[in-house]
């Protein structure tokens, strides 16, 4: 199922649907840091910082269970 073309559309919304709420508490972090300590939200660094701490990592672990999963 996993390298199965057909199921693509499907596994992109899933992962998605998990990574949303993750991504929204980034974001909404970072900005109250930046509030802190910047006195100013800056929407383009947010957004950036919340790509790379949560949406990155969570593909790359995603991408390793997949193929450990797919190993087995």
């Amino acid at each position: 199922m996993i390298h199965d073309p057909r199921h693509r559309i499907y596994l992109i919304e899933e992962g998605w649907k998990h990574i949303g709420k993750v991504f929204v508490l980034a974001v909404v972090m970072d900005s109250i840091y930046q509030l802190i300590e910047l006195h100013w939200i800056y929407v383009g660094q947010a957004l950036m910082m919340a790509i790379l701490l949560a949406v990155v990592p969570y593909l790359f672990l995603r991408g390793l269970v997949n193929r450990a999963v797919s190993h087995t």
